[in-house]
């Protein structure tokens, strides 16, 4: 059996054959996957009430492992208020990113905006989900 293979058909595969026949799965934007992935979660909507009891069950179990303990909290205090927001830093710098053309745009519309008289005033819409914004 090769080194960290479990199992009896551990290592199995012969050289050169993927262990992945299907290849890369589907997008998930296509019509389709979206479709499983809706059944799927209205699937699991309807035993929510009973994971959420279970949950709550495990978290009051006094012989049950802390960590088990502490892993039903979290997943009920998630469910019900959402997972804490994590900051990110970083530094993006997309001035550097764009061209010598977009670069004299920008710089012509700026010095546009600082010339006129009157303040810019922008209109906003709200964008539905799966559409973009223009």
């Amino acid at each position: 059996m090769k080194r960290g293979a479990k199992g009896p058909n551990a290592g199995s595969f012969k050289r050169g054959q993927s262990g992945n026949p299907g290849g890369k799965p589907k997008d998930l934007a296509s019509p389709e996957a979206r479709k499983v992935m809706a059944d799927i979660k209205a699937l699991a909507k309807e035993y929510a009430e009973e994971a959420i009891k279970t949950l709550a069950e495990v978290m009051k179990d006094a012989k049950a492992p802390h960590a088990a303990k502490v892993a039903a909290s979290t997943a009920i205090l998630d469910r019900g208020y959402g997972k804490p927001s994590q900051p990110i830093e970083g530094q993006i710098n997309l001035f550097d990113r764009m061209s010598e053309d977009e670069h004299r745009a920008i710089l012509a519309a700026l010095d546009a905006l600082a010339a006129r008289e009157q303040p810019l005033l922008i209109e906003a819409r709200p964008v539905e989900e799966g559409q973009t914004a223009h």
